[in-house]
């Protein structure tokens, strides 16, 4: 690795370690004083609707913005297809939550989990704008960049929870916490990426990514699904109170045991055949 690399690498590792650690700390600041007005079944209600949209988050990238980072063949038509293809994918898996939200809500024995992932699953859309952008930024080892992006969006949805909280809103702080935090994100990376797609598509472009992508989108699948299994446990077989009181203990200890080890792995992987 060459002394400019290594610097850059370093540089970076601790932008995103300081993102990883800040937005962890920014989270455990607000959710005490939304624990001063919210129960602990307002978050576990919350958590169980979060299950579906953190698995379709990974559904939605299908392992392509890994794709794009390792591809030194990117161009405009590349960008533009994974584009279309993300917005699309969100669409219609919101779709698909919509839908299947009183199915899900007869799995908790909770029918208010129905109007919460419906709520929710329009952070999949804001969230399918970015993937492309985070890309770019991240194949630049532009951490700093993606930190105070991400840094931003969580205060701010922060902030909008603990204001809607103090009037009244309930459980709805916390559902419009994720939803505008995943708004103000894609605004900002919006303003912070020059790139913009072109009206544009190509299935060989998909095709060429996905000989890649799709054992990422394999093993980060797998990986998300093992580790949302405890919380979607916990749901069903005990009530929503429960699995607040889980979900906050769960969040402290990731204060300590994944920030460090994912920065790392976010850092040197789009620069890893390069070495």
């Amino acid at each position: 690795m060459s002394g400019e690399l290594r610097s850059k690498s370093s540089i970076a590792f601790l932008w995103d370690l300081l993102g990883n650690f800040g937005g962890q700390i920014v989270r455990l600041i607000l959710s005490i004083f939304l624990a001063r007005m919210l129960t602990p079944s307002d978050f576990g209600s919350v958590a169980m609707a979060l299950v579906f949209i953190s698995v379709g988050h990974v559904f939605i990238q299908m392992g392509l913005s890994s794709a794009l980072i390792q591809s030194d063949d990117n161009s405009d038509l590349t960008y533009s297809s994974v584009f279309f293809l993300n917005i699309t994918s969100a669409v219609l898996l919101s779709i698909i939550l919509f839908v299947g939200s009183p199915l899900i809500a007869r799995f908790y024995h909770t029918e208010e989990v129905v109007s919460l992932l419906r709520w929710l699953s329009l952070s999949l859309i804001f969230s399918s704008l970015t993937v492309v952008h985070i890309a770019i930024l991240s194949k630049e080892l532009n951490f700093k960049l993606l930190s105070v992006r991400s840094l931003a969006a969580q205060v701010s949805g922060g902030l909008m929870a603990v204001i809607l909280a103090y009037f009244g809103f309930g459980v709805y702080a916390l559902v419009f916490q994720h939803v505008f935090s995943s708004i103000v994100a894609a605004i900002l990376v919006w303003s912070l990426v020059s790139w913009r797609p072109k009206v544009e598509f190509s299935f060989d472009e998909i095709r060429r990514l996905f000989r890649f992508s799709f054992y990422v989108f394999t093993a980060t699948s797998l990986n998300k699904l093992i580790a949302q299994l405890d919380s979607l446990i916990i749901g069903r077989l005990f009530s929503a109170n429960t699995l607040g009181f889980y979900n906050r203990a769960l969040g402290l200890n990731n204060l300590i045991t994944q920030n460090t080890s994912t920065s790392l792995g976010k850092v040197f992987f789009p620069r890893h055949g390069q070495y």
